[in-house]
């Protein structure tokens, strides 16, 4: 039943029985009363605000980045990385509890295989691999890389601190000299097949 707001001061117990037994207010002619909603005065701009505010407390407890944000589309680089910072920090927490139990199953597993196969399975000898989906910024990081090389580091010190992706640096500097070797050998070679001295 909708409230009523009455603008005018009621008097006598009769007036008001009745406003309670019919649910109405009844004027007198000439009295000038008036009967209307009450309704509130919503303000658009304070409630897209309050909006606006959830949604980036929702983003920011919850550790995800929000991809519909204008500012993350335009984002490359170190602005990314550090956009997804938070993301990153929660995987690996992900990661963590997904190794310890990957751990514990591969440690039921060698009880198992051990006495119904008799395969000895040692559970810290497997292992399991994570990968990242996270966008590569290649091009900076080539940059960097010539950068330092440019400047007089050596090679391998500018593998190891320029790109993300080279884990090991030894086994990159190996396949960079055998791939040298390679093709100096195919340059010196002759259309017999012999080398030339």
């Amino acid at each position: 039943m909708p409230f009523f707001f009455c603008q005018q001061i009621l008097k006598g117990k009769e007036v008001l029985a009745e406003c309670q037994q019919s649910g109405a207010f009844s004027f007198a002619s000439g009295t000038g009363g008036k009967v209307y909603y009450l309704t509130k005065d919503i303000n658009d701009t304070f409630l897209q605000n309050y909006c606006d505010r959830l949604e980036k407390n929702i983003f920011h407890r919850s550790k995800a980045p929000n991809l519909s944000d204008e500012s993350f589309g335009t984002a490359s680089g170190i602005s990314l990385k550090f956009k997804l910072t938070e993301l990153e920090t929660k995987c690996g927490m992900l990661q963590a509890k997904m190794q310890a139990a990957g751990m514990y199953m591969f440690q039921l597993l060698s009880f198992s295989w051990q006495e119904r196969l008799k395969t000895t399975v040692v559970p810290e000898q497997c292992i399991m691999e994570f990968s990242r989906n996270f966008p590569l910024d290649a091009l900076s990081e080539a940059q960097a890389a010539q950068t330092m090389i440019a400047s007089g580091l050596p090679k391998r010190i500018a593998y190891a601190n320029a790109y993300s992706f080279i884990d090991d640096v030894d086994y990159v500097m190996e396949l960079a000299a055998k791939e040298e070797d390679d093709g100096l050998l195919s340059l010196y070679a002759s259309g017999n097949g012999k080398q030339e001295a």
